[in-house]
């Protein structure tokens, strides 16, 4: 999947530093899907799960976007992980746990080239479409990325066809959630078969963005990158780097080498030298090109850890680009893109990409109802009953629930959000050596069950009891959140223990939602039970009701409304003292996306009976939430309805004012 990495860069070392950086303003109105607002860029980080993950814990930074590699063969990295050796990918992965970022994702299709063009793989294709349009968020789609790398030997007429062939998949279910990115490698070393880049362009009407790679632009004194911005100003389209790093740099080691396999020696370099050397240069390219350049794709990994990048380097020396192995590179990349010409990742940023317009609409519905009941019930009954006895036996004692989010987590291990979980939230991430939670001072138990979520099948998770391991089975459940199952197992747990859930080799990753320890009981006792009673119920009744109810709205907002027509109630139905359901009836959307959020965590709808629906627990009565409900409709465009005030209290629904 990823071997489309596979490329070697020319060496010349150009120690040249821009100590100033300019912006370019250009009322050019560039057309394409998702294109960030007011000028604005999206930071996308790669390129696998690990990396991700460990970039937004210690750069602390929520990315904006996130990319991953699949394979069309197979589809692997979809929604089952794989590790090629470049690190795990999973797209679905990161589709749970960073839910406000979009999806960058590249296609791999070397070596089944044909197939993709004839329409051998049509099923893939259109199964790759069904998933990324069920997700409901923007996707950036580099299929059959570098296009024109000489590693990935594609024939250019083979290669359009197989472009056309899944844009036209794309088109034909109608997922407007997924823009074709067209992506050239922009490398020194030149193109396959020594053509031009231009040979594999696949035509206006199936390309939405242009792509390209920064890695050693400084080899050919930026001529391969400049030679495609030229190309670009000849488009409309926007631009996304889709690969960028600091290539031969090692950040943690403080180095540079200018070999393309580190053949000579590592040159010494301090963070300012690094920064000054390529990131300068980089951000300054990206601001001199801003009026196309709307999405920045940055790998934040340790390629020299990871397999296929290792010495002795048969595709290259990639190094360490990892900007936070220096304090220095971390600080200046934060205030970069914290800056305000990036949009953050938060729950607007879905709604920022998608094109809305301003409309007003209005909505009246009449309701009228009436109904009558008549019933009579008649009874006597007249009884005694005088008893007295001893029981003695055995008898369960009660379960002791402990949510898996109380415990103490291990890294990678930490608490996830999901409204089907017990509490809103679980364990997660315990897919790695010593992963896992603990809970100390355990109660006295005979078994042990665990409440559990795994999209992949099943398998073993190992439990400790005070060091003592012991192997719990399980199966998948097809799903990291929303559908949990129960596993038990007969583990004998001393008053006081230390249990502690977690991955070791050879056991199988999921996300746990609680644990139960089942105590036992046993004790005897006498009981006397003396009742008498006596009693007559005679008693009929007849109730007869009629209900008659008009009402009349008007809304004003954001999206086109073409007339009028009802629009249902907003609001939160009361289940429990602690969870809740937020609905909104539907108005017949054609939606793309549609999020219910309270207090701005937002999180897809789900349609029934005609209202969207997302049930919220973790309430607390009596107190006062933010509601909000967003639509992306495919022809009205957007509708949102603002953050209304609601209080969970028992008696029934607290409604709001409609969707505008």
């Amino acid at each position: 999947m990823l071997t489309s990495f596979y490329k070697q860069k020319l060496t010349k070392l150009w120690g040249f530093t821009l100590a100033a950086s300019f912006t370019v303003s250009s009322a050019l109105a560039l057309e394409g899907p998702f294109i960030p607002p007011n000028n604005q860029k999206l930071m996308v980080i790669g390129q696998d799960i690990v990396s991700i993950d460990n970039y937004r814990n210690n750069v602390g930074h929520e990315p904006s976007g996130v990319t991953t590699y699949i394979a069309l063969s197979n589809l692997s990295g979809l929604t089952q992980q794989v590790d090629n050796g470049g690190g795990p990918n999973n797209a679905g992965y990161l589709q749970r746990d960073y839910p406000n970022s979009i999806h960058a994702i590249a296609v791999y299709i070397k070596g089944v080239q044909n197939q993709a063009a004839s329409g051998a793989l049509d099923n893939n294709m259109d199964e790759l479409v069904r998933i990324l349009k069920s997700w409901e968020r923007p996707v950036l789609l580099r299929f059959g990325y570098e296009a024109d790398g000489q590693w990935n030997a594609n024939e250019p007429s083979t290669y359009i066809q197989a472009f056309r062939r899944m844009h036209d998949r794309i088109q034909l279910q109608n997922a407007d959630n997924i823009a074709m990115v067209w992506q050239v490698a922009t490398y020194c070393g030149g193109s396959y078969q020594r053509r031009n880049f231009r040979d594999w362009y696949p035509g206006d009407n199936y390309v939405d963005w242009l792509g390209m790679s920064y890695f050693t632009p400084q080899d050919c004194n930026n001529a391969a990158i400049n030679d495609f911005m030229n190309f670009v100003r000849t488009k409309n389209k926007p631009v996304m780097i889709a690969e960028s790093a600091p290539q031969r740099y090692d950040i943690s080691a403080g180095t540079y080498n200018p070999t393309v396999q580190r053949t000579g020696p590592d040159q010494p370099r301090s963070g300012q030298q690094i920064w000054d050397e390529w990131f300068v240069n980089y951000f300054n390219f990206i601001n001199n090109n801003s009026d196309y350049i709307k999405v920045a794709a940055y790998i934040n990994a340790d390629w020299d850890s990871q397999r296929l990048w290792q010495s002795p380097y048969p595709e290259g020396y990639w190094g360490d680009s990892r900007v936070e192995e220096n304090s220095l590179i971390r600080d200046n990349w934060l205030e970069v893109v914290r800056g305000d010409d990036w949009i953050p990742a938060d729950e607007n940023l879905f709604a920022a990409l998608t094109d809305g317009s301003t409309g007003t609409g209005t909505g009246t519905s009449t309701g009228t109802g009436t109904g009558t009941s008549t019933g009579t019930n008649t009874g006597t009954g007249t009884g005694t009953s005088t008893g007295t006895g001893t029981s003695t036996g055995t008898s369960v004692g009660e379960d002791v629930k402990v949510e898996a989010e109380s415990g103490s987590a291990t890294a990678p291990a930490r608490i996830y959000n999901d409204g089907a979980a017990s509490g809103g939230q679980g364990i997660a991430y315990i897919y790695l050596q010593d992963a896992g939670f603990t809970v100390t001072n355990a109660p006295a138990s005979s078994a042990i069950s665990i409440t559990y979520a795994a999209q992949n099948n099943g398998g073993t998770i190992s439990v400790y009891v005070n060091g003592s391991d012991n192997n719990v089975n399980f199966n998948g459940t097809g799903s990291w959140t929303g559908n949990y199952q129960t596993v038990i197992s007969d583990i004998d747990i001393p008053a006081g223990a230390t249990v502690k859930v977690q991955f070791d080799n050879g056991d199988t990753a999921l996300n746990v939602d609680y644990i139960t320890f089942h105590t036992d009981s046993t004790g005897t006792g006498t009981v006397t039970d003396t009742d008498t009673s006596t009693g007559t119920d005679t008693g009929t009744g007849t109730s007869t009701g009629t209900d008659t109810s008009t009402g009349t709205g008007t809304s004003t907002g954001t999206g086109t409304d073409t007339g009028t027509g009802d629009r249902g109630a907003f609001g939160l139905e009361y289940l429990t003292s602690n969870s809740a359901i937020i609905y909104h009836e539907d108005n017949n959307w054609t939606a793309g996306f549609v999020f219910m959020c309270l207090n701005s965590d937002c999180r897809t709808a789900q349609l029934n009976n005609g209202y969207y629906k997302r049930e919220v627990t973790g309430l607390s009565e009596g107190q006062t939430y933010q509601i909000e409900f967003k639509v992306q409709d495919n022809s009205t465009g957007q509708c949102l309805s603002g953050t209304p005030s609601v209080t969970h209290q028992s008696g029934g629904d607290t409604a709001v004012s409609n969707c505008d």
